[in-house]
């Protein structure tokens, strides 16, 4: 795992494809011909070859084919969707049976699951002096060169002293879990009498009260950390208790209305899915 000089943006290598960028579905590019054994029907387990550099497109999809009596591919149905995926990308269908003349086909990725947004809760980093890695953050980019990279960004600072990176041996145990999506606070509104904050989100938040989250992204650190949901207003809006030690270093006015770049993280009640393992690089 590696840090930027600002410790705010990080790069997470797994020791296995992460399953992130999966594809959805693919449109036959070219039909090809002589697959299978002369008989319409379908084909299991076929996989997915990049017909560029195999590095520079995503990696280990498979699919399963319906082809015709000719064997020419008529359908095709993803069946494990791999990682790294992009929109446009080709690829060559291979990995199963064929029959005389026959001619590869070629499939277009046409649609992905897009992890970019999701968030990614990180433990198991040792030693203590790296416990501040064992964080949640959000997933910004995913790398089109590799299965086993992933970009992500913390709510603040941390780790700006280790831009060499941590390695395996401090990763050994750790694991990173996605839990859920992010989502994008337009407005936050304070009150320092209260000290209640009432949080209004782009998207419907699904949280429920004493459910934990992190707000993340704002210039000012003053607006971040891990809050308690006190209240749901409605769909788009909770309220928030701000901690007593946030309260007193708040230079606001009694009530203000503040709108910043800043992104909201569940942290409890994830949605999981894979499990990632860590490891340096």
């Amino acid at each position: 795992m590696q840090s930027n000089t600002a410790g705010t943006a990080h790069t997470i290598f797994t020791t296995i494809d992460h399953g992130l960028n999966r594809v959805v579905s693919v449109g036959i590019a070219s039909s090809g011909a002589g697959y299978g054994n002369g008989n319409a029907g379908y084909l299991y387990n076929a996989r997915l070859v990049s017909t560029g550099a195999a590095t520079t497109q995503g990696q280990n999809a498979t699919a399963r084919l319906q082809v015709n009596s000719s064997g020419n591919i008529v359908a095709v149905k993803v069946m494990d969707g791999g990682s790294a995926y992009d929109v446009g990308e080709s690829f060559e269908v291979v990995g199963v049976g064929t029959t005389s003349g026959h001619t590869v086909g070629v499939v277009t990725v046409t649609k992905i699951y897009s992890n970019i947004g999701d968030t990614l809760s990180l433990a198991g980093v040792l030693p203590e002096s790296n416990s501040e890695f064992n964080s949640l953050y959000r997933i910004t980019g995913i790398s089109t060169t590799s299965a086993k990279e992933i970009q992500v960004a913390s709510s603040s600072a941390i780790g700006a002293a280790t831009t060499l990176g941590i390695g395996l041996t401090n990763l050994a145990s750790a694991t990173a879990t996605l839990t859920g999506k992010t989502l994008d606070v337009t407005a936050f509104n304070y009150n320092a009498t209260t000290g209640i904050g009432i949080v209004t989100t782009a998207q419907r938040h699904g949280l429920l009260v004493d459910n934990k989250i992190k707000l993340g992204g704002a210039t000012s650190s003053l607006y971040q950390g891990d809050f308690i949901v006190k209240k749901i207003n409605n769909q788009t809006s909770f309220d928030i208790n701000v901690e007593l030690e946030q309260q007193h270093r708040l230079q606001l006015e009694q009530f203000v209305h503040i709108n910043m770049d800043l992104h909201l993280l569940v942290v409890t009640s994830p949605l999981k899915m894979k499990t990632l393992v860590e490891t340096g690089s």
